[in-house]
């Protein structure tokens, strides 16, 4: 075999990979959220945590769609305003990306920093109560966006499910330090395999 004709298969050979590579980031790197964008509602696929009169559905600011999920005027404790996702199956080992986008509507009070945010993961064993070892990533300190009136993005990357991890819940929650009553929105909320594509420069 010449040297031209070497280069040609290697070179064939590596575009091949590289296109099954492609083809499988496509297939993993689906979000596994169910009901991601509160399309459907905030009871659908999420539970609602806190005040469910003051958690829901609406169409007066979303990041995409045509739906987000409303914390109405938060209060002082994470607890009153939240939503948790139905149990999602994960493999003991992989990794994870979190992410999620955010919204905090200015009523005329207080500053964007007042208002603050958690975005988890909570991971369990086979018998959905066991909870693993971390029970949770990341730990459960909070976040403020950086401006009123203008969606944000939070993204946790390479989060490890435990060895002995089957399943998991992502909880996102939201508090005000002072009584401002300004809403917040969350929109898009993501978790997808990582997956990275390694060199063909071994062919």
């Amino acid at each position: 075999m010449s040297i031209s004709n070497y280069s040609s298969i290697k070179n064939r050979f590596s575009l091949i990979i590289i296109s099954i590579q492609l083809l499988l980031n496509f297939v993993l790197c689906q979000n596994i959220i169910l009901n991601p964008g509160f399309e459907s509602g905030t009871t659908t696929n999420w539970t609602e945590i806190g005040t469910a009169s003051s958690i829901t559905q609406s169409s007066t600011y979303q990041y995409s769609g045509s739906y987000s999920c409303k914390f109405t005027n938060p209060t002082s404790s994470y607890s009153a305003r939240g939503v948790q996702s139905d149990f999602i199956n994960v493999t003991a080992g992989e990794y994870y990306d979190l992410s999620g986008w955010f919204y905090v509507d200015n009523e005329g009070s207080g500053v964007i920093s007042d208002t603050d945010f958690r975005l988890r993961i909570f991971w369990f064993q086979s018998d959905q109560t066991t909870a693993c070892d971390p029970s949770s990533n990341p730990s459960s300190t909070g976040w403020s966006i950086d401006s009123f009136d203008t969606w944000s993005k939070k993204e946790l990357t390479d989060l490890q499910a435990p060895s002995n991890a089957a399943y998991a819940y992502v909880l996102v929650e939201c508090k005000e330090s002072s009584n401002n009553n300004n809403d917040a929105y969350i929109d898009d909320i993501s978790l997808i395999p990582s997956v990275s594509i390694s060199g063909t420069s071994g062919f």
